[in-house]
């Protein structure tokens, strides 16, 4: 993963930045009480992958519903309540995003980390889709986030066509 995250995105990880896990749904239903206690609030996307809800309410963590709209491009409009942003823990993105397709450039990736510095979240993409776009390089928050203050959740289950291997991890923020 170290090799690869080097390869792929140019993005250096040490040993105690990289976490294997069961597949990327262990990284999720794991990564969730990690970051917050019970009646803590979290931010996702909507749509949005369902374990993010049912892991939320499994460990007593309240989401908030931030729209992904056509009209937008399927990325998420920034403009959050801020009562929103002051209570929550963890802002929970998925780029390249299931269902949609949508892809992350640029501008969003830097929006979100300063969006994340500024009220003290904790920014997580569950990118297990990393590889599958069309058109572009693959890009990584890691790349955006040069102190590594965010994390990234991966499989490889999607990108080496072995889903049932349940072979996943999380980098960044050790």
């Amino acid at each position: 993963i170290i090799k690869y995250y080097k390869d792929l995105y140019n993005v250096i990880l040490n040993e105690d930045e990289v976490l294997i896990t069961i597949g990327s749904k262990a990284a999720i239903v794991d990564i969730i009480p990690a970051i917050c206690n019970f009646n803590d609030s979290i931010i996702i996307t909507e749509p949005s992958y369902p374990i993010y809800k049912s892991v939320s309410s499994l460990w007593g963590v309240h989401y908030n519903k931030i729209p992904i709209t056509k009209a937008n491009n399927y990325l998420p409009n920034l403009n959050i309540d801020d009562r929103i942003l002051k209570e929550s823990k963890m802002l929970l993105i998925n780029y390249p995003n299931n269902p949609t397709g949508a892809v992350a450039n640029d501008k969003l990736f830097n929006e979100l980390i300063e969006l994340a510095h500024k009220y003290d979240l904790v920014l997580v993409n569950d990118g297990a889709y990393n590889e599958i776009v069309f058109n572009r390089e693959p890009i990584s928050l890691l790349q955006y986030d040069k102190y590594k203050e965010a994390v990234e959740i991966g499989s490889f289950s999607k990108i080496f066509n072995m889903t049932g291997f349940r072979i996943g991890y999380v980098v960044g923020n050790k």
